[in-house]
C-alpha cells in the first residue's frame, strides 16, 4: 500500500507519517518546500510541487498511490489547492481519500479559514473515491504560542472561553487518520475527532497551576490574543482566528458523549488527556530554560 500525505511536516502530517511508517506502510509527501522535503524522514518520498502553481507538474505526485490524506495550510490559495488535489488524485486512479476538515465546519463557514473547507469536504465527498472525513476540534498544541504569558506573566491566554472546547491532541488526530486510511469499513465516514473531556479557560489554567507549580490565572482576552499572534501568524488569519475564539466564547465546541465514545472506539484506547500533554510541554519548557542558563 502507498499512501500520498500532503501535509506532511506539519503538526498532524508529522505524527502521521510516524504512523504510517510504523505499520509499515509506503509512504510519499507532497510538498512546495524543498527544505520541508529534505527534513522529512528518509524513508519518504519526497515530491517537490505546487498544486496551485502547476496542476500538470503535480500529477506525477498522485500517481501509483492507494490512498490519499490531505491537510491543507491556511492561505488565500486555500479552496483551489484543494479542489486541484481531489480531481488530480481522482484521474490518478486513487481509491480512498482522507480529509481534514473541522469540528462542526457547518456552524463556523463564516470564517475565512474554515468556508474553503466546506467547499473541499463537498468535493470529496462528490469525487467517487471511497472518502472519509475527519472534523478535529480546537488542538492542545495551540497552546504552543502561550510560552511566554504562562512562564512570564502567570496567565493562560487560549481564549478557549467560559463554555469550553473537547479540544484534542494532534498526536491522536494522526492515530484516528492512520487507521481511516489502512484499515476497512470507514469510507462514507464524518468522524469528530475530539478529546476525552470538556475543558474552559479556567480549567485549562488550574491544569497549568499544577504542572508548573505556581498559580496560573485565566485572561482569555481575545483582542490581546490576537495582537500577540501577530508576531507568528499572518495578520489574516490571527484576525480570523480571533473571531473563531469569540464564537468559542458565545458557544463553546461541545463534542456530545457518542462522539467522545466513537473516538475511543476509533482509536482503540482512551484520547489522550490534556493533563499529560500539560506535563509533557511543562516539562520540556523546563528543559529548555535550564539549558539556555
Amino acid at each position: 500500500m502507498k499512501i500520498l500525505v500532503i501535509g506532511a511536516s506539519g503538526k498532524v502530517g508529522k505524527p502521521l507519517v510516524r504512523e504510517l511508517l510504523a505499520k509499515g506502510v509506503s509512504v510519499r509527501a507532497l510538498t512546495r518546500s524543498a527544505e520541508r522535503a529534505a527534513s522529512l524522514d528518509p524513508r519518504v518520498e519526497a515530491v517537490v510541487a505546487d498544486i496551485t502553481g502547476d496542476p500538470l507538474s503535480s500529477r506525477p505526485a498522485f500517481q501509483g498511490i492507494d490512498a490519499v490524506f490531505m491537510l491543507n495550510q491556511p492561505t488565500f490559495q486555500e479552496t483551489a489547492e484543494g479542489l486541484l488535489a481531489v480531481e488530480l488524485a481522482r484521474s490518478a486512479g486513487v481509491v480512498r481519500f482522507v480529509y481534514q476538515s473541522v469540528f462542526r465546519v457547518d456552524d463556523l463557514a463564516y470564517l475565512p479559514h474554515v468556508a474553503p473547507k466546506l467547499v473541499i469536504q463537498l468535493a470529496v465527498m462528490g469525487s467517487g473515491m471511497g472518502w472519509t472525513i475527519l472534523s478535529p476540534n480546537h488542538f492542545y498544541q495551540n497552546d504552543q504560542m502561550t510560552q511566554f504569558s504562562l512562564l512570564k506573566r502567570g496567565e493562560y491566554s487560549v481564549p478557549v472561553g467560559l463554555v469550553g472546547c473537547t479540544s484534542v491532541d494532534v498526536s491522536d488526530i494522526a492515530a484516528v487518520a492512520a487507521v481511516a486510511l489502512t484499515g476497512s469499513g470507514h469510507d462514507g465516514r464524518n468522524y469528530p475527532v475530539v478529546g476525552p473531556q470538556l475543558l474552559n479557560g479556567e480549567d485549562c489554567a488550574a491544569i497549568w497551576s499544577e504542572a508548573l507549580g505556581t498559580g496560573i490565572r485565566y485572561t482569555g482576552d481575545v483582542e490581546q490574543w490576537q495582537q500577540a499572534a501577530r508576531s507568528v501568524l499572518p495578520p489574516w488569519l490571527s484576525f480570523d482566528l480571533g473571531m473563531m475564539y469569540r464564537d468559542f466564547g458565545r458557544r463553546g465546541f461541545v463534542a456530545s458523549e457518542c462522539e467522545i465514545a466513537q473516538m475511543q472506539e476509533l482509536l482503540g484506547r482512551a484520547p489522550r488527556r490534556y493533563e499529560e500533554h500539560v506535563a509533557s510541554l511543562a516539562a520540556e519548557w523546563t528543559q529548555d530554560l535550564r539549558a539556555a542558563f
